[in-house]
């Protein structure tokens, strides 16, 4: 499988948490980027040795990574004998999360300055209301 579409089934669980929590815990939107961006590198780690492979044993290091452990790195291996497969589709896919994030920033913007004109709009209110009571007596 290619590289972008190993990057995106890194994306996909952390995604997934990040959507389960974004209405609970509003503060993960800080380092969901970062964590999703960590595990899409993550998935690509087996990889690393394919880039090294006339250099320093390469071939038993891409055995070890790929067959041994590969599906530690988010079902790298399993991916692996799907084929040349997903290339287009990952990067739709890695495109598509990368704007979900910064859609739910734009949100999450968009509902604090509103917050910030009610509390605005009461503080005014409230210190109309009560410079008028101060001036009737």
């Amino acid at each position: 499988m290619v590289p972008v579409a190993h990057f995106a089934a890194g994306m996909v669980p952390p995604f997934v948490v990040t959507a389960a929590l974004l209405p609970t815990k509003k503060r993960w939107l800080l380092y969901a980027p970062i964590v999703i961006t960590f595990c899409g590198f993550w998935s690509l780690v087996p990889d690393i040795p394919v880039f090294f492979a006339r250099k320093f044993h390469g071939d038993e290091l891409r055995w070890f990574m790929h067959e041994r452990i590969g599906n530690l790195f988010f079902l790298h291996k399993a991916l692996d004998q799907l084929g040349e497969i997903g290339g287009v589709w990952g990067l739709v896919l890695v495109v598509t999360m990368y704007f979900g994030i910064i859609l739910a920033y734009v949100l999450y913007i968009r509902a604090l300055l509103n917050e910030l004109d009610r509390d605005r709009a009461l503080i005014r209110a409230l210190s109309m209301r009560s410079g008028g009571a101060s001036k009737g007596q």
